[in-house]
């Protein structure tokens, strides 16, 4: 096993790795390799070629968002103060993706702020989650917030059409008034929170999409609304978003972490990602999850998280295998670190990210931004093409016109029928 190869931020170590042999020299020859070809400077000027030379740099909207939104904080500000000043105590985000995700996650990690509104995160249209969510709130104190990057998203219109119902019925035509949204530009949403009289609508930034978001409007407006630090958690993400710039990948805590991630992968077989986080930031690995899975599977390879699995002896794991622990430095759990010690003796690659403070998590999803589109370039594959969901998206929309111009939708006719019951499926 080789020493562990660290990065510091201001002066502190916050992310090493202990690696086999065999990975380390592979590891250090892709760190010449990227460097060689100026791949990092190639990243921030949105270079395509880096992965597939498709659409890749009209995604990128995401390296520059941390910087808008420190330019732009009075707006978070405001919002923050007019909630305080109505009495909302509910805020609830009825979002549809990741952004949604990295809100949720804001949410278990910071919990309740006194004197501001209980943050709640949907994400499902499924009936019990629906009734679960409006039996915790009284929808005359409650400000609503529907979230959507797409523009067609059908879930958004089912949100407003329940919810505001709901609140209609408590405070009449006041009714928009405890509803704001974040909207693509040109989207069903934004125009329906215009016909409605919606309080706010906060415009999506373009060239953003799912879990790159975190730092837009889709997660920072419920951030601010939940009277948490935005401007305190912005700024320590840019923290990271001015290392992740060094032309030096040794030194580039998102590029160096992509960098093992992508070379396990592609050399090695290492293509699972066991994600271990310790208590206070529990909830990071779910959107670690999702950032990577949507990321990268495709193509018949990919990486592949899992995260909130038992942790185990390491002769129960075999060689395909990538262990990243990410851990609060207050939080002291003994028995995960036996593991992760015993992991790294027994010669498992193990990643280890330390957060000095809870404001931090910020740092470590720019650093996971960062990592997961050099693993995509590492992998040859298209970090943000997402052929299922466009295909979804379109088919949506034309669903709904049809809907619009006829007054019904399309029938479908079952391929099996019996007993009452009726099967639906492609013809394939």
């Amino acid at each position: 096993m080789s020493p562990a190869n660290t990065v510091k931020l201001e002066a502190r170590e916050i992310f090493s790795v202990s690696l086999p042999s065999d990975l380390r020299v592979a590891v250090q020859q892709a760190h010449r390799d990227w460097d060689a070809a100026g791949n990092t400077a190639r990243l921030w000027a949105r270079d395509a070629s880096l992965w597939t030379n498709g659409d890749e740099g009209k995604w990128l909207g995401w390296l520059d968002i941390v910087d808008q939104q420190l330019r732009d904080l009075s707006k978070f500000k405001a919002l923050a103060a007019e909630i305080e000043e109505d009495g909302f105590t509910h805020f609830l985000l009825l979002g549809t993706d990741g952004a949604s995700v990295a809100a949720g996650i804001f949410r278990q990690t910071f919990g309740p702020q006194k004197g501001s509104p209980e943050l709640l995160v949907l994400q499902s249209t499924e009936p019990a989650q629906l009734r679960s969510v409006r039996s915790k709130i009284d929808p005359s104190r409650t400000l609503f917030c529907v979230s959507s990057t797409s523009e067609t998203t059908l879930e958004s219109g089912a949100y407003v059409q329940y919810f505001f119902e709901e609140t209609k019925e408590a405070v009449g035509d006041e009714a928009g008034h405890h509803f704001i949204a974040v909207a693509a530009p040109g989207s069903r949403l934004e125009a329906l929170a215009g016909e409605l009289g919606f309080r706010y609508v906060y415009p999506g930034s373009a060239g953003l999409r799912g879990c790159y978001s975190a730092f837009s409007d889709f997660a920072m407006v419920p951030h601010a609304a939940a009277g948490l630090d935005t401007e305190t958690l912005l700024e320590r993400a840019k923290l990271m978003a001015d290392a992740s710039k060094s032309s030096h990948s040794n030194k580039n805590p998102g590029v160096s972490l992509g960098l093992v991630l992508g070379t396990a992968a592609v050399k090695f077989g290492r293509d699972k990602i066991t994600l271990i986080s310790s208590p206070s930031i529990h909830a990071l690995g779910a959107w670690l999850e999702q950032l990577m899975a949507e990321s990268t599977g495709k193509e018949g390879r990919g990486l592949i998280p899992i995260d909130r699995e038992p942790i185990t002896d390491p002769e129960n794991y075999g060689d395909d295998r990538v262990f990243a622990y990410v851990t609060y430095s207050n939080d002291t759990d003994r028995e995960i670190e036996k593991h992760v010690a015993a992991l790294e003796s027994a010669r498992q690659p193990v990643i280890r990210i330390v957060l000095e403070n809870l404001d931090d998590i910020a740092q470590a999803m720019f650093q996971w931004q960062v990592a997961t589109v050099v693993a995509a370039s590492i992998l040859r594959i298209n970090p943000y093409h997402q052929p299922d969901a466009e295909a979804t998206d379109a088919a949506v929309g034309e669903a709904i016109s049809a809907f619009e111009t006829h007054g019904a939708l399309h029938a479908e006719t079952p391929v099996f029928e019996q007993d009452g019951i009726k099967l639906f499926a492609d013809p394939a």
